[in-house]
């Protein structure tokens, strides 16, 4: 049976990627990228790809970690709406550098190049 449309409307909101984590100014990190040359940039070539070095110790970085990413988010987007997103990604991984040091961490990337 055919009906007549309904009235739409589009909502705008933003989501950040669950995944993300804000890097610090003046840190330093080792990154594990990957280059698309088509797009001119560089993109996480697997997760976690993030190492954080503080006080010569390295700290992996990712919200996998210990299970800490958000299951589901509620933004509102009108007096009486909101819109629930699930995030799908339930993968957890295990802090595979703690406890390591700066340059056992260098030589361990060193020999698997």
């Amino acid at each position: 049976m055919v009906k007549e449309k309904t009235k739409s409307k589009i909502y705008r909101f933003n989501s950040i990627d669950s995944l993300y984590i804000k890097p610090e100014i003046g840190v330093k990190y080792i990154l594990f990228l990957n280059e698309d040359k088509d797009m001119q940039n560089y993109y996480a070539s697997i997760e976690p790809f993030s190492i954080k070095i503080d006080n010569n110790t390295p700290i992996l970085q990712s919200n996998l970690i210990n299970g800490n990413l958000p299951t589901e988010e509620t933004y509102k987007i009108g007096l009486n709406k909101n819109i629930n997103i699930k995030n799908e990604e339930s993968s957890k991984i295990d802090d595979f550098i703690d406890g390591m040091s700066y340059d056992y961490l260098i030589e361990k990337i060193s020999k698997n190049k």
